[in-house]
């Protein structure tokens, strides 16, 4: 058994869940160009000579210094997520992106549709997006309703934008985090500007703000705390959800998994789970990668990741997946899953616990651990809902959240992957990362009856 099995079991009446993350609000802009189209535009806005003589910036940004007026370009390819360092330069950005959801291809007639359409404000983080999905799902959910306490944990700014976020997750989810957010005075609450394609593609770019400050792990220890953790010899559950991106904040990251993992000594298990976020987290945090697969002390005990993630890890940790063998990484494999298996099946049996590599509109490949029948790891392939996304925003948290609730409930692997990617789909329907409650209601009491 995977300490990710022993999650659920059928004395636990009541369980804790806390996310840590970035505390994000996004500003989700409808652009009618592919990301790689940009590359082609003409700058027509003003002061375009900071930007070298082209709105590609928008996709291509990985730095912005507005001091001496230059970039500093990383991926091409649309998707992924980069920071931008100063708050003048996210103006900035924000500027030419609003102008591009206004403007249309060479020879495409007017079309006549509301600027809100295009431009749209809503309340993201990760982890955040991950503890809002749950909350949503537990207040459709009879037997779990009043089970789950949903703990949130992250930094925001000491303005407006900050306490808005804080008052959604409490007034609209009821997750507990008011005692458990971070203020940090000065600073401004992080921001995300999330470029959305017809494609329902997202590329993203954002600054960070307060968040690049963390929450106390000692708050984070004491959510766990619960005064009705042991009461008529009743066991909660306590699980740990973490976003990538806080891997870019490796010590904070790593002291925080040890501590959590040193009550599993005196029978206090917390099952840590993490999201990878995304390719370039995975690039730029190896170490820390390696310490959260190898090391007992931060190991994790379940991992979300996509086929671009994957792909990065097999090229950053080479070593990880020299047990189960070369593999060849080119694009028949790949599009067969027998990729995403052998990703899963190495990181599964590193951690001895669980690994689920999403797909997009494939689905998705999850391989578990399973020791008492000798050390095996049995993979499932899980198809996605055939649908024409609109927007990818939020699809992967969701999954992660229903994929996280449906194991707490004691569904088998292959259900808590097809819940995942029923969740993930409907949120593509729409734009944004949030479903309104019929929407919600539809989705769960159809997995619900199904199971």
């Amino acid at each position: 058994m995977t300490s990710f099995e022993g999650f659920h079991h059928a004395n636990k009446k009541s369980f804790v869940v806390v996310c840590v993350g970035d505390c994000v609000t996004d500003l989700l802009i409808k652009s009618r160009f592919f990301a790689r189209d940009f590359l082609s535009l003409p700058c027509s806005v003003e002061h375009s000579s900071n930007f070298q003589g082209t709105t590609a910036i928008i996709d291509r940004i990985g730095r912005f210094e507005i001091d001496q007026k230059r970039t500093f370009v990383g991926n091409i390819s649309s998707g992924g997520c980069e920071a931008i360092e100063t708050y003048e330069g996210f103006l900035e950005i924000e500027r030419i992106g609003l102008s591009l959801a206004n403007s249309r291809k060479e020879g495409e007639e007017e079309e006549e549709e509301d600027e809100r359409d295009r431009v749209r404000e809503r309340f993201g983080g990760s982890a955040a997006n991950v503890a809002r999905a749950i909350a949503k799902i537990r207040s459709n959910s009879n037997e779990f309703r009043n089970r789950v306490k949903i703990r949130f944990s992250g930094t925001i700014g000491n303005d407006s934008i900050g306490e808005r976020f804080v008052k959604n997750l409490v007034s609209e989810h009821e997750i507990e985090c008011e005692e458990m957010v971070r203020v940090i005075v000065g600073e401004r609450s992080a921001r995300c500007l999330s470029f959305v394609e017809e494609s329902g593609q997202r590329t993203m770019r954002t600054y960070l703000g307060a968040a690049k400050s963390k929450p106390s792990i000692d708050c984070i220890l004491d959510a766990f705390r619960d005064d009705c953790e042991r009461t008529n010899d009743v066991v909660v559950g306590k699980m740990l959800h973490v976003e990538g991106y806080a891997l870019y904040d490796s010590e904070f990251f790593l002291n925080m998994v040890e501590k959590v993992k040193e009550g599993n000594d005196r029978g206090e298990r917390v099952v840590v789970s993490i999201d990878l976020a995304s390719f370039e987290v995975v690039r730029k945090s190896r170490e820390a990668l390696m310490r959260i697969f190898s090391d007992d002390r931060c190991k994790v005990d379940c991992v979300f990741c996509n086929e671009d993630e994957a792909l990065a890890l097999v090229e950053t940790l080479p070593e990880l997946f020299e047990d189960v063998g070369e593999y060849d990484v080119g694009e028949e494999n790949r599009n067969k899953g027998a990729f995403e298996a052998f990703v899963c099946e190495a990181i599964a049996r590193k951690i001895k616990g669980i690994c689920v590599v999403t797909r997009g509109k494939e689905g998705c490949v999850c391989c578990s651990y399973v020791e008492e029948e000798g050390s095996s790891c049995p993979t499932v392939f899980v198809p996605a809902p055939g649908i024409k996304a609109i927007d990818t925003t939020g699809a992967g948290d969701t999954f992660t959240a229903a994929f996280l609730f449906a194991k707490m409930s004691g569904r088998s692997l292959f259900q808590c992957c097809e819940f995942g990617c029923s969740c993930a789909a409907r949120v593509c329907l729409v734009q944004g990362a949030s479903l309104s409650d019929a929407e919600w209601k539809s989705v769960c009491t159809r997995a619900f009856e199904d199971h």
